[in-house]
């Protein structure tokens, strides 16, 4: 997108993403309205020729009657349904085109998401959480595209107001003094109901990223809570506890809103009750002109009542657009490569390497994992062990350039990695870690990689379990120990310069974890690879070129020694 929604209003977004449609529909919904203004003066004329008994049917074209049905004043009969059908069209394109503009508005603003996503630190991600972001790309661009398709209508609804408050005017400017003295009044006692309806549906809004973070570990955690009714009961019974909590500030911000509405009409029918009854005498309003303001005044209900409605819709509107703002300005974002190219990685340096995590309502407290200095080199294979909670897979993250350090700097190449350069040298970076993802299809294939799937896959023996059809998997839902073998798969193929290992071989059956120990790595070696392994299989220790050792976040100890040949 051009323009974000970081800098930039709702309004501002439905001018910048499609100028000439919004113009254009603008225009529409405001012809509209003062078309629908001039409804009134057509009609208190007609009706003041027939009160006065001038022949309408011998000045205006005479009278229409057809089937018993009589037909007075026939020309201002067919301007004014000429006119509605008018209304109807205009108002009916200008809601066609601003519902081009508003769906095309919300895809854009997705795209602008993953494309904040996609170069967003890792850390940044994590930090943000996955509920937040889900929230933001589905309920909250819903609610903002709702919000964005009421702009028009109240346009519309206001030149609609603004021709009635002139024709007032210049019926008996008085009247007018006391109808927007009465109108301020009634604005005034409006806003605690938007106000505090607006701050409820806030609330209700920041129960929804609670809402989506049990809805996923009710999924990914079904397992789980299959194993303990107890806990699963606790965990449900928390869920609906959080959905209680927002339904109850849903409907406490609608009841606040429906309040509100209800209020503005009754409001709306005050001011004529006390026109009719008091302001009549008090100005000495003849029955034509008071007949003449009492029915723009019931003309004026529906816009009025309009606007109060469309309030409903554009506050959450509103909210939405700040969670997403808000959501969106916690990712930074990292310089892209200008070339795809790869940097052929030679030396990969961790030097005073540093990591602080950062423990939420505990600013005085950090996890810190460092400092590590170390050198990885080609044709190596480096095993990182330690215990849980050493800091071995962030220093893996670290390595493939995932985290951004605290402290220290990576260097490859001899060569500091950079924020401007982070994102290019990590291209030739490939990496398996604990919480990987697979995808459905293979999206990047080395070249003369291509031809060598079927006999990795036999290999792996996948074969059986799953095949590739125009580079899509046929079926992702296998055992933990395939999933990680395809993911084995996936990297082998993207040809890398550097490996990252975290646990690989933690789900496997013995046969493949002596496979990748003792064929997989040590092919990596003669390749000429990099290969960083996260491991405890202590069975396999002799196997590494390098051996570093991590312990409650710090290097413990790095050994070199001379691996056997597999």
């Amino acid at each position: 997108m051009k323009h974000n929604i970081l800098n930039t209003g709702l309004y501002g977004l439905l001018v910048k993403n499609a100028p000439n449609k919004v113009f254009i529909s603008i225009i529409l919904s405001s012809v509209a309205g003062l078309l629908q203004v001039m409804l009134i003066p057509l009609l208190v004329t007609s009706f003041n020729l027939q009160a006065a008994h001038i022949a309408p049917g011998l000045e205006y074209g005479g009278a229409w009657e057809r089937w018993g049905v009589r037909v007075d004043s026939p020309r201002f009969a067919l301007c004014f349904f000429a006119a509605c059908l008018l209304i109807l069209v205009l108002r009916g394109t200008s809601g066609r085109l601003m519902n081009e503009v508003v769906t095309k508005l919300g895809l854009d603003l997705k795209r602008f998401i993953y494309n904040k996503v996609t170069r967003a630190p890792v850390q940044d991600l994590e930090q943000v959480g996955f509920a937040a972001l889900m929230a933001s790309l589905t309920s909250d661009i819903d609610k903002l595209s709702t919000g964005a398709r009421m702009i028009p209508i109240v346009l519309n609804y206001l030149i609609v107001i603004g021709g009635v408050v002139a024709m007032l005017t210049y019926l008996n400017p008085g009247v007018m003094l006391f109808i927007l003295a009465c109108a301020v009044v009634g604005v005034a006692c409006y806003q605690p109901f938007s106000h505090f309806g607006g701050q409820a549906l806030g609330q209700a809004r920041r129960c929804v990223n609670q809402v989506i973070e049990f809805n996923r570990g009710l999924i990914y955690g079904s397992k789980e809570l299959k194993l303990n009714r107890r806990k699963r009961d606790a965990y449900i019974a928390e869920l609906h506890q959080v959905e209680d909590q927002q339904r109850r500030f849903q409907l406490k911000g609608g009841t606040l809103f429906l309040v509100g509405s209800q209020f503005a009409g009754l409001m709306n029918m005050l001011v004529i009750g006390l026109v009719a009854f008091v302001m009549s005498n008090f100005y000495a309003l003849s029955p034509d002109a008071l007949i003449s303001i009492v029915m723009i005044l019931l003309y004026l209900s529906e816009p009025m009542m309009g606007i109060v409605e469309c309030l409903s819709s554009l506050i959450p509107a509103r909210i939405s657009v700040l969670a997403v703002r808000k959501c969106l300005r916690q990712l930074r974002a990292e310089s892209e490569p200008e070339t795809d190219g790869k940097i052929a990685i030679h030396k990969l340096q961790a030097f005073q390497l540093e990591y602080a995590y950062q423990v939420k309502d505990q600013a005085d407290f950090q996890f810190r994992v460092g400092p590590v200095s170390a050198t990885f080199r080609r044709g190596q294979v480096s095993f990182i062990t330690g215990g849980n909670g050493s800091g071995k897979s962030t220093l893996s993250k670290l390595l493939s350039l995932h985290y951004l350090p605290s402290d220290g700097c990576v260097m490859i190449n001899d060569e500091r990695v950079t924020d401007e350069n982070r994102s290019a040298m990590r291209q030739n970076i490939s990496a398996i870690f604990t919480d990987f993802h697979l995808f459905p299809r293979l999206y990047d294939v080395a070249e003369g990689e291509a031809g060598k799937i079927a006999g990795y896959m036999q290999e792996l023996k996948l074969e059986e379990r799953v095949s590739l059809d125009d580079g899509k998997f046929s079926t992702l839902g296998l055992s933990d120990g395939q999933r990680k073998r395809i993911a084995l798969l996936v990297s082998y193929l993207e040809d890398r310069d550097v490996y990252v290992f975290d646990e690989w071989a933690a789900d496997q059956d013995p046969q493949f974890k002596e496979f990748f120990y003792s064929t997989i790595l040590f092919r990596l070696r003669e390749l000429g690879k990099i290969v960083i392994v996260i491991t405890h299989d202590d069975r396999y220790f002799h196997l590494a070129d390098q051996l570093i050792k991590m312990e409650n976040g710090a290097l413990k100890a790095i050994e070199q020694r001379q691996a056997l040949a597999a």
